[in-house]
């Protein structure tokens, strides 16, 4: 893809490429006549990726990433205030004979407005939260072993769906050919553009469930060895935010969290939403166990009878 003068992309020609069903795998020119097909190719990327692409670009833009974020304020962006739920700013204050790093909220309307936190209080809090966090070698295996039964249920659960997906490919293969039984009936552009339109739309659908059809779970050693990266992560996430790259930390803050962290200046750091592993953690192996009663598994008979 040609580059403009100062080394970037045109905005034009990128969206060019990512409308481009070609990258795909696939084949489509309207303008003669060519409804959307398997190519010859093997496609970049998959055809429901390049679904979601299309998706993406017709919901507009969105608000690009921070490019602002600097390594003497990890949290900057992330933590945000109690109060109004707006993120906290980090800035430095200059004092008489050096400067000093703070966190505060410049919302005009909130409570908070201006109130300087110190740097060390905020993130101390949070770091002794991740230490917090750090699951036992106990816990580690039998989260290793949940996730080993969860597996064995989504492998069953694909089957299941391809089963029905089997089934609605057989269905819109009936209605394709009802269309085109419509079409030889009638002599009415109009209806037939109609008729074509939805064939095409029947068409795309079909599209998606053959390549979902293809489609195969990861073999055993795939699964070890993305299970062995999850655990890692699980067990060294402290490891990783203790890392001077400030990639790392962004890292751990999006795969840890599932959105930002409250801070209040005199109560600290809120509860924060934990991502899906450190949720289930949290849920299935928290410091507060209790014994289910039977009967919210199977219903009861006289020897679970409580």
């Amino acid at each position: 893809m040609p580059r403009q003068r100062d080394g970037t992309f045109a905005n034009a020609r990128v969206t060019e490429v990512l409308t481009q069903p070609l990258y795909a795998g696939y084949l489509e020119a309207p303008r003669w006549d060519i409804a959307l097909r398997k190519a010859q190719h093997a496609g970049l990327i998959s055809f429901q990726t390049f679904q979601r692409i299309q998706q993406r670009l017709r919901g507009g833009a969105r608000v690009p990433a921070r490019q602002d974020i600097q390594a003497d304020f990890s949290l900057r962006g992330f933590v945000c205030c109690a109060d109004c739920d707006k993120p906290l700013t980090g800035s430095w204050s200059r004092g008489s004979h050096s400067r000093f790093p703070y966190y505060s909220c410049f919302n005009k309307h909130c409570v908070s407005f201006r109130k300087s936190i110190p740097r060390s209080q905020v993130e101390s809090a949070f770091e002794q939260l991740l230490k917090e966090m750090a699951p036992s070698a106990e816990l580690m295996e039998m989260m290793t072993q949940m996730l080993h039964d969860l597996w064995e249920q989504r492998v069953e659960a694909t089957r299941l769906h391809k089963d029905h997906y089997r089934a609605e490919v057989s269905q819109i293969d009936r209605k394709i050919a009802q269309l085109l039984d419509r079409i030889m009936e009638t002599e009415t552009p109009t209806v037939v553009r109609a008729y074509e339109q939805r064939i095409a739309e029947f068409e795309t659908r079909k599209l998606v469930l053959q390549e979902k059809l293809a489609e195969s779970p990861p073999d055993q050693p795939a699964l070890e060895a993305t299970l062995r990266t999850a655990m890692q992560f699980l067990a060294s996430h402290w490891n990783l935010w203790m890392s001077d790259r400030v990639e790392d930390k962004r890292a751990v803050l999006k795969l840890t969290f599932k959105e930002r962290l409250g801070y209040s200046k005199t109560k600290g750091l809120r509860t924060p939403e934990l991502s899906f592993p450190f949720k289930l953690l949290t849920d299935f192996f928290g410091d507060e166990r209790e014994m289910a009663r039977p009967e919210r598994f199977e219903r009861p008979t006289l020897r679970f009878v409580v």
